[in-house]
């Protein structure tokens, strides 16, 4: 039997007695309130996957002793994921449950009821919003318009507004922490200009981070890298998120820390079809720690100091997952992965079909798009 295998067969055995590290959250936090460092992401299940992978997924994550799930009311699959927490023998307290909803203004609260009637619970652990752009007065979230007699709020404003209403919630105890998602500097920006107490601030922010996809890595590199993103990239200029939030009190959160590798070849037409977990750097650096590409990814993003909840439906992986916290990467190794992954080209972008490299590292939509 390979030396691999029986590293493997080990983290699999001594996965549910792991001892995932805490996070201690500030600003608009319930004093004491502590995210886990790794989470089970769950976007995709209900929707592009078969309905029933999220009972399972969140099953099995319960079972081999991961406790922070991320959802949110776009996923289409609290139902199924309050039917996994009920069917599992883990106390609610010992939970974090983070949901988001979209940026809808005064429909705020009604939102946040649907969300924990579908979770079946009566608070949250983390609430975000999801996205910067403008629902205000989307017939969506506000069928009669009741809210918007008037003009419709500017992308500014409407953004105020509903981080005003989440400080509503929070104070209500129905989340015991929020924060934001997708919201780059220009958009906390809005929430900085509102004048409001440290503790009425984000939490946290939640954004897209990954080998693949590291704005603040690459802009703070001290000596050039192999190529700048920002040449093929030029949607998305803005540099020093992490820093900016941090400074604000706010926890980094990554999402598609392994850039979607289970969707994004087939979905974003990557031209030679490899998903990160192919990378080879990845997997070298793994041989010297007995560890899979993607527990070296991750452990990178914990030492950047992202906490992250990748998604997976796989069992072994979830396993894989918790298991990053008994070894640390060498800085010439954080530097190799920082700096030395190639870019994977794509076929095809959403946002600009004649430049096959414009936005190529990135998984989902870029929110410097939005205003």
């Amino acid at each position: 039997m390979s030396t691999l295998l029986l590293m493997s067969l080990a983290q699999l055995l001594a996965a549910s007695d792991v001892t995932v590290p805490v996070v201690e959250l500030h600003n608009a936090a319930v004093k004491g309130s502590k995210m886990p460092a790794i989470g089970l992401g769950t976007g995709g299940y209900g929707s592009g996957f078969a309905h029933t992978y999220s009972y399972q997924a969140v099953k099995d994550w319960l079972d081999v002793g991961g406790r922070r799930i991320d959802t949110a009311l776009e996923y289409r699959d609290q139902v199924n994921i309050s039917r996994a927490i009920r069917d599992s023998s883990v106390p609610r307290e010992e939970l974090f449950i983070t949901s988001k909803l979209p940026n809808v203004g005064a429909n705020v609260a009604a939102t946040v009821d649907v969300i924990l009637g579908q979770l079946n619970v009566s608070y949250v652990d983390l609430l975000l919003v999801h996205e910067a752009y403008n629902q205000c007065c989307d017939i969506h979230y506000s069928p009669t318009h009741e809210n918007c007699t008037g003009p419709t709020p500017s992308n500014s404003s409407c953004r105020q507004i509903t981080w005003g209403e989440m400080l509503k919630v929070y104070k209500a105890g129905k989340a015991k922490a929020i924060g934001v998602s997708n919201f780059e500097s220009k958009h906390l920006a809005d929430i900085v200009a509102m004048g409001l107490s440290q503790n009425e601030m984000p939490a946290v922010n939640q954004f897209e981070f990954s080998p693949y996809w590291h704005e603040d890595v690459w802009a703070s590199r001290t000596e050039p890298a192999p190529s700048d993103p920002y040449e093929v990239c030029p949607l998305h200029p803005a540099r020093g998120l992490v820093e900016y939030s941090r400074n604000l009190g706010m926890v980094v959160n990554g999402y598609s820390p392994l850039a979607g590798p289970d969707v994004a070849p087939e979905r974003d037409g990557w031209v030679d079809n490899r998903t990160m977990l192919d990378e080879p750097i990845l997997i070298e650096i793994g041989k010297h720690y007995n560890k899979s590409a993607a527990q070296i990814a991750l452990r990178w993003e914990w030492q950047l100091g992202v906490v992250t909840n990748p998604r997976t439906h796989s069992r072994e992986h979830m396993m894989e997952n918790l298991n990053i916290f008994d070894f640390e990467l060498s800085a010439s190794d954080v530097y190799k992965i920082s700096y030395e992954i190639p870019i994977p080209n794509r076929t095809s972008c959403p946002i600009n079909q004649a430049n096959k490299n414009y936005c190529c590292h990135k998984v989902c939509a870029d929110p410097m798009a939005v205003y």
